[in-house]
């Protein structure tokens, strides 16, 4: 068979739901250069809602082609084409084994094995959520270790397949999606229609444990209070630091993991990941890093700034795609408070103790964690030395809080916190700004100003979730471009765009350093970005 009088099939490779895959031959290149050809079948016919297809099939071909330029570790886009109602994709091939085959013939892999695969493999995850992709189909079967390298190449990214399993009205707006991921690998909020970065992080975790164990998620018994898998009696040889990291990638709810590739990336290279304390049940993560941060999706840290994770976990966990669903969209986690232990055996303090009401911890206490910001040059008289009480952060829709140096939004923000995080205040001023601002303290003895409006008392529970929201790109002209940024902030990369009258959901809100609102919006493609609040309409 000849495609587009072109490539000339030499086997085919696959078969799936939504079309099929090839190998083929270029004979317009001369040296016949061999191709991988998937060919992609909508489920949309009519010719209105089939151009609506057409345009997301362009849009999520122009970003396959400009990660594959930008990273080794993802195929090359060669072309795409469409052809008799069908759209094809024409990319690189990559000669070599995928982690599936390579468990099947030498059996499991070592601790420092997995880890370099998945330090290798997380600049991948890094580039493609700072792009706006989700991969959403992460396995040990789409990633292939190259022959000439034995780099781990990421392959078979879903968000085309689920644009092509999108089903629209005459007027544009989807009606019904097909779920993309593999069960098993597939966090709860994916399986409920709505990934996030963290959810490649997820199934990252749960293929990491399966090169490790040689079981696949399913066959692992769960926690009946918690949901989470239980997989450590599997892998008894693991080091409690990385079992720590991977517990963390696997839990069940996303505002528990890992926030964003890049924090992965920095425990496993951190020189202090090995003074992490053993793993611990809880349902509660705290997180202290090096540099400002948003809510989601973060842009890659300095590698060479420190970033502690303090994980204290108990099992990761998965459960069928229709329970995990439910459990998602109804659990509503009780945070618990974290308490940093020293690598000293002296036991750490309970956290029901009140922490000291000085703001600089003492030279004997947690040496090893990370420095605490400078306190301030001049404090304000007003400021009460005695206050002592527990507080719980609380930021917009379940993500990060920032912890200032100083009580202004002015100064650095070297840190930062994760709702639900228990902290102690141990003094309060008014800043330059005219807000409260409260100086608080972590179990592990970081320390930092937050804002009052970004606390609440023990005894109160959160917030209700106001997202996800149905929403509407708005603009003054009609089918004009509306920039997603990866972060926001104006100055942040605009890797695509959407057009006014595009309908999404919005997942996130956060101020960005503009000072205005920015919303994490998603379309029905699953292509993802911050828009600004005026260009977006709430319903």
């Amino acid at each position: 068979m000849l495609l587009a009088n072109r490539y000339q099939i030499v086997r085919m490779l696959g078969e799936g739901g939504f079309g099929q895959t090839f190998l083929a031959e270029d004979l317009q290149m001369p040296s016949k250069r061999i191709c991988v050809i998937k060919q992609l079948k909508p489920m949309a016919t009519e010719s209105a809602v089939y151009q609506i297809v057409q345009e997301r099939f362009q849009r999520e071909a122009a970003i396959l082609e400009r990660l594959g330029e930008d990273h080794s570790q993802i195929p090359k886009l060669y072309a795409y084409f469409s052809h008799e109602g069908k759209f094809y994709l024409v990319q690189e091939w990559i000669e070599g084994e995928t982690l599936e085959e390579r468990i099947a013939h030498q059996g499991t892999l070592s601790e420092g094995e997995v880890r370099n695969i998945l330090v290798n493999l997380l600049p991948v995850l890094e580039l493609m959520h700072n792009q706006g992709m989700i991969h959403r189909d992460i396995k040990p079967e789409n990633i292939i270790l190259r022959h000439l390298d034995r780099a781990p190449v990421l392959i078979d990214f879903g968000a085309v397949r689920e644009t092509m399993g999108t089903v629209y009205n005459s007027r544009g707006n989807p009606t019904s999606s097909i779920v993309i991921g593999t069960p098993g690998y597939m966090p709860p909020e994916q399986a409920a229609g709505r990934p996030i970065p963290s959810s490649d992080l997820y199934s990252l975790g749960l293929t990491a444990i399966y090169l490790l164990t040689g079981r696949m998620p399913q066959t692992f018994d769960t926690d009946p209070q918690t949901g989470e898998i239980l997989w450590q009696q599997h892998a008894p040889q693991l080091s409690p630091e990385f079992s720590a990291v991977l517990n963390q990638m696997v839990r069940s709810h996303p505002r528990d993991r890992f926030s964003s590739a890049a924090q992965v990336r920095s425990t496993l290279e951190s020189p202090l990941q090995a003074t992490l304390p053993p793993v611990q049940p809880s349902d509660q993560t705290a997180v202290i890093g090096s540099r400002p941060s948003t809510v989601m999706p973060d842009m890659p840290p300095n590698s060479d700034r420190t970033r502690l994770i303090i994980a204290a976990v108990a099992g990761g966990g998965l459960l069928t795609a229709a329970i995990a669903a439910t459990a998602f969209l109804n659990r509503a986690p009780a945070p618990t408070p974290i308490v940093a232990e020293s690598p000293s055996p002296t036991p750490s303090p309970s956290p029901s103790v009140p922490a000291s009401p000085t703001p600089i911890p003492s030279p004997t206490e947690t040496p090893t964690v990370r420095p605490s910001p400078s306190p301030s040059p001049t404090p304000t008289p007003t400021a009460d030395p005695s206050v002592s009480y527990p507080v719980i952060l609380e930021g917009i829709a379940g993500g990060q809080v920032r912890v200032y140096s100083q009580p202004t939004t002015r100064s650095d923000s070297p840190q930062y916190g994760l709702t639900g995080d228990r902290v102690t205040v141990t003094r309060e001023m008014e800043g330059t700004d005219g807000e409260l601002w409260l100086f608080v303290r972590f179990p592990s003895g970081a320390e930092g100003w937050v804002q009052e409006n970004q606390v609440r008392p023990t005894n109160e529970p959160p917030k209700a979730a106001e997202f996800p929201r149905s929403a509407q790109l708005v603009g003054q002209t009609p089918g004009s471009r509306v920039n997603l940024r990866s972060t926001p902030s104006t100055s942040a990369s605009s890797p695509s765009y959407g057009l006014v009258g595009d309908q999404v959901v919005a997942l996130q809100q956060a101020r960005g350093d503009d000072g205005r609102i920015w919303y994490f919006v998603e379309f029905p493609s699953k292509a993802t970005g911050w828009v600004r609040e005026d260009f977006i309409d709430l319903r």
